[in-house]
């Protein structure tokens, strides 16, 4: 396996603990942090503060007390992904 790279909802979900990924897709994760090849992007980070200021959005993302940089960099550690 090459690498994945997590899109904004996939790194959400998989920090969250929400039960929409696909076996295969947690595998497949699973298998790029063992490999240290699991990537997100850095615009993943923008897109969670963006979403996170819109108080009134349907699926707004709930980061608890965190700011978004930081609910983002500790995400980023917790997977073992590289930004």
């Amino acid at each position: 396996m090459r690498g994945a790279l997590l899109d904004t909802h996939a790194l959400y979900w998989l920090v969250g603990g929400a039960k929409v990924l696909s076996d295969e897709a947690l595998v497949a994760i699973s298998e790029c942090q063992n490999a240290d090849t699991l990537y997100v992007s850095p615009i993943t980070g923008w897109e969670l503060s963006v979403a996170a200021q819109k108080a009134h959005a349907p699926g707004r993302p709930d980061l608890g007390d965190k700011a978004p940089k930081v609910w983002f960099r500790d995400a980023v550690t917790l997977t073992g992904a590289r930004s």
